[in-house]
């Protein structure tokens, strides 16, 4: 899907989004998952930052991710890994042409994006499709109506999100929590 996608909008409230995690952060998550040998867990590594390609391909137009800022204050991989991985983000908004980020702040409270990540993606000829993910497997959902339900709930959490210039904004802030 990644690479047949013009056009991601991705929401995360646990992580920061496969295609924007620096390799150490990447590690972290595989490391912290005691069910996989080092042998997959290097593998899932080598994948992970193989699709992070897809951000300077020539079929994605537009990242735009929207991020919980618990995910930015979650101590994965510890202190020096999430300054890097929140400069990183920081980096890739402020700079990249293709990534926009949103930050929703904890001061948001409850509201809709809590129910779950998801990607809805965009592909050649327009057509959207929705991607949840969950411990078991991924999901692939086309039926119209419920790809204009998670619509709906992308549009409520943009609506709880800082403007990207206040996100890059708190990413500083954050990453200036994690010396």
């Amino acid at each position: 899907m990644l690479r047949e996608a013009t056009m991601l909008r991705w929401y995360e409230h646990g992580w920061v989004p496969g295609l924007l995690q620096t390799e150490a952060y990447v590690r972290a998550v595989y490391a912290c998952n005691d069910r996989i040998s080092t042998e997959e867990a290097e593998r899932r590594v080598v994948r992970r930052l193989e699709q992070q390609r897809v951000l300077d391909g020539e079929n994605l137009s537009l990242l735009v991710a929207t991020l919980d800022e618990s995910v930015l204050r979650r101590p994965i991989g510890g202190p020096k890994v999430m300054r890097e991985q929140v400069l990183h983000l920081a980096n890739l908004a402020a700079e990249h042409p293709r990534v926009r980020l949103h930050v929703v702040p904890s001061s948001a409270g409850a509201y809709a994006g809590l129910d779950g990540p998801f990607i809805i993606a965009r592909v050649t000829g327009g057509e959207e499709v929705v991607y949840l993910d969950n411990q078991l497997l991924g999901q692939v959902v086309a039926r119209e109506t419920d790809i204009a339900e998670v619509r709906d709930v992308w549009e409520a959490i943009l609506g709880e999100a800082l403007a990207p210039q206040q996100s890059i904004d708190k990413l500083m802030e954050v990453a200036e929590t994690w010396i």
